[in-house]
């Protein structure tokens, strides 16, 4: 519950949005423009806007992710379903929606029915907003094609690199164990924690299994935080460990949704490794356990030593490498 000073007993209580798409906008002061605006317009409007009213949604598109998926709006909408709210306030029409009908749906009707006499606001017009205005209608639109161009243009920069002589991988989170130079991935430090876990999960370890060993012996994981069964059974399952680039594009006006080629960087598991992990798999299924498989134990111990001398990770605690072969 916000408390409201004596002094400002008289006036509303005022909430925010402020919506970043992308973190290619950092450093361009894209939040620190949009909330001063805001601010401006809630003293003109005579509306108290707290710091701990003003809600963001970092590095969220407005057209990929529908406003039921954004963190920001959502706790937007507690509040002004909770508190004394009288405006919500946006910078523009495109930190709203660019789905036309998302924002409208999801959000603006739910709350209306419940606080009729609410008012919307952006920074760039002096009426209040409403989704029944024409000009409203034409400018979501016009959102709307702008993001679809905006997709259409990224995919197709995507495309050129995927389809060039020297394959590129198009920039994206980059994968535990390498990382990207030139648009072209190349193992790191952390390459020995990868060919461990395959190693663990080619003696037939479960993927919780693995992710307890890891946690066990403080190794660190992709996210820094705990190993989850779920990252280690990604992990597994991605063929970039192997060498390979297997690219999914992303958008609704999109046909042709993916893209693989074989051999395009260093890979950093053998297919040895793999073939003992199926093998394995295939063998408990069968209530039958693969014990020894002395070549790639071999291949493995001696690749993550030789690798971990030089990051000086857990990885040679002998609660971790103590397993018996």
């Amino acid at each position: 519950m916000f408390n409201k000073p004596e002094t400002l007993i008289s006036k509303k209580l005022a909430v925010a949005s402020i919506r970043r798409s992308s973190t290619n906008q950092e450093g361009n002061n894209s939040f620190e423009i949009q909330k001063l605006a805001i601010q401006d317009l809630a003293k003109k409007k005579g509306y108290i806007l707290p710091d701990e009213f003003i809600f963001y949604d970092d590095a969220v598109s407005a057209f990929k992710i529908k406003a039921s998926k954004r963190d920001g709006l959502n706790k937007m909408k507690r509040i002004i379903l909770t508190e004394d709210i009288g405006a919500v306030i946006f910078y523009d029409f495109s930190r709203i929606d660019r789905k036309i009908y998302s924002f409208v749906s999801e959000f603006y009707y739910e709350v209306i029915n419940k606080k009729p006499n609410l008012e919307f606001f952006t920074t760039t017009k002096e009426e209040a907003w409403t989704p029944a205005d024409l000009d409203v209608k034409l400018q979501l639109i016009i959102a709307n094609a702008e993001s679809i161009e905006k997709s259409r243009r990224a995919v197709d920069n995507q495309k050129t690199d995927l389809n060039s002589e020297l394959v590129k991988r198009p920039g994206s989170t980059i994968p535990f164990g390498y990382k990207q130079i030139n648009k072209q991935l190349v193992p790191n430090q952390d390459e020995a924690i990868v060919l461990f876990i395959f190693y663990l999960a080619s003696w037939g370890h479960s993927v919780q299994k693995v992710a307890d060993i890891l946690n066990e012996a403080e190794i660190p994981s992709p996210s820094k935080k705990r190993w989850q069964a779920s990252t280690i059974d990604n992990m597994l399952k991605n063929p970039v460990y192997l060498g390979h680039l297997d690219w999914n594009f992303k958008g609704e006006q999109i046909l042709e949704k993916k893209f693989y080629r074989a051999h395009t960087h260093e890979p950093i598991v053998p297919n040895s490794l793999i073939r003992l992990i199926g093998i394995n798999r295939s063998l408990k299924k069968s209530t039958i356990s693969l014990k020894l498989h002395f070549y790639s134990a071999t291949y493995c111990i001696v690749k993550i030593v030789i690798v971990s001398l030089n990051i000086g990770i857990a990885l040679q605690k002998r609660r971790v490498l103590s397993i018996p072969i």
